[in-house]
């Protein structure tokens, strides 16, 4: 017979354990690893950065970091001063940040680097002149 309990849901299995093995961890779920991965990056929105996979002038501004749909993997988009740049933060129709034309570029994380916290030591400065 039914149970007549309010809080019953006849389309629960009451055998059904969401971690049969709870000795096991429940693997995390893509967006909360792919979260995870955005909150590691030593840069954020509107961070100067040198973009590592161009040749100088390769100082930009990070306007977009996230997924996109052209390709997997999380995708950091910059704002080049310069037109040698790809695009103009759209990429195959889907807008993600707004640029001048050919002013845009979508690089990996590994090759954008913080200039506040990640730029390599400045030079000691010149001892005072005698």
């Amino acid at each position: 017979s039914p149970d007549p309990s309010p809080n019953h849901n006849p389309n629960l299995n009451p055998n059904l354990n969401p971690n049969p093995n709870p000795d096991l961890p429940i693997a995390p779920s893509p967006i909360a690893t792919i979260a995870q991965e955005v909150e590691s990056l030593t840069f954020a929105l509107g961070d100067e950065v040198v973009v590592k996979s161009l040749v100088a002038p390769n100082i930009g501004v990070v306007r977009y970091i996230g997924l996109t749909t052209f390709a997997t993997g999380i995708w950091v988009g910059v704002e080049l001063p310069h037109a040698s740049g790809k695009n103009n933060g759209t990429v195959m129709g889907e807008v993600y940040f707004s640029c001048a034309e050919n002013h845009g570029l979508f690089v990996r994380p590994k090759n954008v680097q913080n200039l506040g916290t990640d730029a390599a030591p400045a030079a000691p400065p010149a001892p005072p002149a005698a």
